[in-house]
């Protein structure tokens, strides 16, 4: 019985991946955050656990798992900050220097700015030979990457 339990909320959880020491705001549907100012970290977003890893490296990634939603909204994100979102075996990729907001939702992901640089990354199935990868550097408003 613990072990289907387990399982329920597993599926009730999404694993994030954000760079360690770099400055964001991570708010989901229900319009619980988590965010860091380059000093602290605060917010009411549940985080069932978080890990380091790549501590040692150039680009350290926080591991985290939290409450399921069907969108996330990075803003104030500094530069070189790496978001990766796995939502129902579907993950997801970005990198957005210079975007005011990116928003995953499932199947999308959406970059809104006046100019900035994008390396985005999305899985189109249930494996890896199904991913279709963006790098560009946009001037206007919006890149809706499906």
């Amino acid at each position: 019985m613990a072990a289907s339990a387990y399982q329920e909320d597993d599926q009730d959880q999404t694993t994030i991946q954000i760079s360690a020491n770099k400055r964001f705001r991570l708010q989901n549907e229900e319009g619980k955050y988590l965010e860091y100012d380059g000093n602290n970290y605060t917010g009411d977003m549940k985080v069932y656990s978080c890990e380091q890893s790549d501590w040692e490296s150039e680009h350290p990634i926080w591991n985290l798992r939290v409450a399921a939603s069907n969108s996330f909204e990075l803003t104030k994100a500094e530069e070189g900050c790496q978001f990766l979102c796995d939502d129902n075996n579907k993950g997801y990729a970005v990198t957005a220097d210079g975007a005011d907001k990116v928003t995953i939702t499932s199947g999308k992901i959406k970059v809104e700015g006046d100019y900035y640089n994008l390396s985005a990354a999305m899985q189109s199935k249930n494996s890896e030979e199904g991913i279709v990868e963006v790098n560009a550097k946009v001037q206007g408003k919006q890149y809706d990457f499906r």
